[in-house]
Order: structure tokens, then C-alpha cells, then sequence
């Protein structure tokens, strides 16, 4: 609906944010809709974790995060 402009009044996409769900590469035709996707809008990734998948918060965010970090902090 946001392509076609439906998007209810006020609400706008500003980022998307990919999890992994397994560890390395994207497969080829996952990885050209991931390109789509950055030709429209700004794209975060976030890499596989397996903690996670057991419910382990971890010891921190994982390298590269720390963009998707700062936009989703509180604003203050």
C-alpha cells in the first residue's frame, strides 16, 4: 500500500530492517529482491545470531548494527 500511496495519514516507511534466518550468503534471488528493496528505501541487516534463536540476548548488538542502533534509539 505504501507504493500506491495508501498509507494511513501520518505514517511513513523510513527503513527496513532484514534478519538473517540462517548463517551466510543470501541466495542469489533472495539477494536481487534485497537490491530492489535499496533501490526504494534505506535497508538495515542484521546478521545471524544463533543465540538468539535460543532466546540468549548475547553480550551486544552485532558488528554492524550500530546504524540501525541510532535510528532506533529514543529521542530525547
Amino acid at each position: 500500500d505504501f507504493r500506491r500511496g495508501r498509507a494511513p495519514a501520518g505514517l511513513g516507511l523510513h527503513a527496513v530492517v532484514l534478519v538473517a534466518d540462517a548463517p551466510g550468503r543470501l541466495p542469489r534471488p533472495l539477494a536481487r529482491s534485497v537490491g530492489l528493496l535499496e533501490s526504494a528505501v534505506e535497508v538495515h541487516r542484521v546478521p545471524w545470531v544463533t543465540g538468539w534463536r535460543l532466546g540468549e540476548a548475547g553480550a551486544g548488538p552485532p558488528r554492524g548494527t550500530d546504524p540501525l542502533i541510532r535510528l532506533t534509539r529514543p529521542v530525547r
